[in-house]
């Protein structure tokens, strides 16, 4: 770690070339700033705050004594560097720093604030956009690993989650207590971007998604103010917050309701790329009814095969639901039908999944996410026609998946009965969010991938139009760099999150240096 005793110091070395995206604060404010965060007077004395990244990390590391902020030069630099699970991501920032309290994060902001310096905010790195969750030399990652609070209520009906922990270590914690979440179906994606991003889960039907269970948000505004929103209290924030991604502040906890979907019956098949077409057909017409009730069916197709799960709440010893796809021979059975629960059986799939869930990376991957209504099976069937042109453009190494998340109109009603539901503007009826990815080991693939994957998209998008079954919700989990999704909210919405931005973030400090990210800026 370097040390540096004095500012003077500090800027011989590192300079004050970098100006920031906005007007720097003269000196003598600056100092005046920084001398109210705790510094001492012989760093704070005629301080320019330009945004000098490895200024601001020499100011952090005197705030955070303990080993909180690592900078080049320490022996935990690297591995920071590669926590990204796409390695499209990772970048070497100026420093890194971990604060352990939402108080330590209100001092960050407050740090960052005043030096006028970029950031990029990361929770556990598993989203595979570059400069999402990392910045390179002329900014600074929070990094919130450390945010790893777990508490349970009394009666059990609510769990406050720290931002910084993934779900494997939730269900490992909560699932002994008798109940469960409503969380990520690979244990390794983080609690904080799913939470965020929307949460496709197992049985979304039967509890709507991820952030529809949250009852509180704990967010540290870039002013450093750390405030609750709920129902009743900064309603305006907790509405916008359900959808409205990081354009407000920094979320340090999460209190969730709990789910009392524990035990599962559940099984996982792989079919032979001769059966996706009649897999595809009869998932169209198991998601075309009223709904799905207790079962569920989620799938994944490759250039090959076709891997799907199955899976019914409760331990029964068959589920008719799944009759249309019993006709359809199965190659290989990965998990036959096995009564267990949810923890049992999503730490059992890690890896099986085409970008691997929590097991190995594949190197990056690149992906894109698209809606379309569900009248029948025919444009599915034309989105794998596509997907199998798009897939011919892949090198040796490179692999193409095709994964239609269905949902029925329980998605939606489910949603809006826990607490008012989100701010995402969902269709009511049977949809499909398609999400088309490509994995790739080497990262000057990117380009490559990117060609794939847009090639598929601009064709079955032009298609959806055309029949009028498209639908403009992008699910921000899976999108990509160009991908907007607050414009898809609907006007209404997005307008409602500009204004609430405008009022928690009057300074715009979350658009102007934040790194990247769905942004307000990037839309509005």
């Amino acid at each position: 770690m370097l040390f540096i005793t004095t500012w003077a110091a500090a800027l011989a070395i590192f300079g004050t070339t970098y100006a920031g995206p906005t007007p720097p604060l003269s000196n003598d404010a600056c100092s005046k700033s920084l001398g109210a965060l705790g510094l001492p007077s012989s760093w704070t004395k005629d301080i320019p705050c330009t945004g000098n990244a490895r200024l601001t990390c020499s100011v952090l590391q005197h705030l955070f004594p303990g080993n909180e902020t690592f900078t080049g030069g320490s022996q935990y630099y690297q591995t920071l560097v590669q926590v990204p699970y796409s390695a499209i991501c990772e970048k070497d920032p100026a420093c890194f720093v971990t604060p352990e309290t939402s108080d330590d994060v209100s001092l960050v902001m407050r740090v960052l604030t005043v030096t006028n310096t970029k950031f990029a905010i990361r929770s556990w790195g598993h989203l595979p956009l570059p400069g999402w969750n990392a910045v390179g030399s002329d900014g600074v990652v929070i990094s919130l690993e450390r945010l790893q609070k777990k508490v349970l209520s009394a009666d059990k009906k609510y769990a406050t989650l720290g931002t910084g922990q993934n779900w494997g270590t939730v269900y490992d914690w909560i699932e002994d207590q008798g109940v469960q979440v409503v969380g990520g179906r690979d244990p390794g994606v983080g609690v904080g971007g799913f939470l965020l991003g929307g949460g496709i889960s197992l049985f979304n039907d039967k509890k709507g998604l991820g952030l529809d269970q949250v009852v509180r948000y704990e967010i540290v505004l870039p002013s450093g103010k750390v405030i609750n929103a709920t129902t009743t209290k900064n309603a305006d924030l907790y509405k916008s917050l359900k959808g409205g991604l990081s354009n407000f502040g920094i979320v340090t906890e999460f209190e969730v309701m709990t789910s009392d979907i524990i035990e599962i019956n559940y099984e996982v098949s792989l079919y032979h790329k001769d059966s996706t077409r009649a897999i595809l057909k009869a998932y169209a017409d198991f998601l075309r009814e009223d709904g799905p009730g207790d079962a569920v069916v989620q799938l994944e197709v490759s250039q090959n095969s076709t891997l799907v799960f199955y899976g019914h709440i409760g331990h029964v010893s068959s589920a008719p639901e799944f009759k249309p796809f019993r006709s359809i021979p199965v190659m290989t059975r990965f998990l036959p039908p096995t009564n267990g629960t949810v923890a049992s059986f999503l730490f059992a799939t890690v890896g099986s999944s085409g970008n691997g869930a929590n097991g190995e990376s594949p190197g990056s991957y690149y992906h894109t996410s698209v809606a379309q209504k569900i009248p029948d099976a025919k444009l599915i069937l034309e989105a794998y026609d596509e997907y199998l042109k798009a897939a011919k453009l892949m090198e040796p190494g490179m692999s193409m998946y095709f994964a239609p998340q269905g949902f029925t109109s329980a998605l939606v009603k489910s949603g809006k009965a826990r607490n008012g539901g989100n701010i995402m503007g969902l269709y009511e009826a049977p949809q499909f969010w398609h999400d088309t990815y490509v994995t790739f080991p080497n990262v000057n693939q990117y380009g490559l991938a990117q060609k794939a994957v847009d090639s598929w998209s601009a064709a079955w998008t032009k298609k959806a139009k055309k029949e009028g079954s498209f639908l403009p919700i992008i699910y921000s989990n899976n999108g990509n760099v160009h991908s907007k999704p607050l414009s898809g909210y609907g006007k209404e919405n997005f307008d409602f999150i500009k204004k609430t931005a405008n009022k928690y973030d009057p300074k715009r400090v979350m658009q102007t240096l934040q790194n990247d990210g769905f942004l307000i800026r990037k839309e509005a």
